[in-house]
């Protein structure tokens, strides 16, 4: 992969890949495709911090990984048609104001408030800034209610049941 170092922009839609790990070196990419394909993991693309547009719809992606923050220059991600049943709470570190497509359709979402914001912007398949904006605060949000979670767990606290 040394002679595509420079590489900015990889098409690999519907090629069988079922590892990205030979594409985390190649950090100058700027858009990657990988739709169509049998991948479960996209970890290793977490590292390639200049993506903006990245695709991976209709593969076999369970979860997106909390990494997923790393990519503060995504302007387009696209994740539909996979077995996402989960957005991680880190992904609400995106910049909406950067992120201008989200597709996330046609994966079974656990979350219904995920599930409604997405629904909001009717049956588009592109989500709405104003939808990527909600969503993405309503991730941050449950960020926040973990880490408290989290540290109230650590220091002995008893959890407190929010008023009926």
């Amino acid at each position: 992969m040394k002679t595509l170092a420079h590489l900015e922009h990889l098409d690999a839609s519907n090629n069988l890949l079922s590892s990205v790990q030979p594409l985390a070196s190649l950090l100058k990419l700027t858009t990657l495709r990988l739709d169509h394909n049998r991948l479960q993991r996209i970890d290793p693309l977490f590292n390639l911090t200049s993506l903006q547009t990245l695709s991976v719809a209709n593969n076999e992606l369970r979860m997106l990984g909390e990494g997923i923050s790393s990519l503060r220059s995504l302007t387009s991600l696209n994740v539909s048609y996979n077995k996402i049943e989960e957005l991680p709470v880190g992904m609400g570190d995106l910049n909406e104001k950067i992120l201008g497509q989200l597709h996330v359709h046609a994966n079974p979402l656990n979350d219904s408030k995920v599930v409604g914001i997405l629904q909001k912007g009717g049956v588009k398949r592109q989500s709405s800034r104003a939808t990527i904006k909600e969503l993405l605060l309503h991730l941050r949000n449950e960020k926040t209610r973990s880490l408290q979670k989290c540290t109230r767990h650590q220091h002995g606290e008893k959890e407190q049941s929010p008023p009926a």
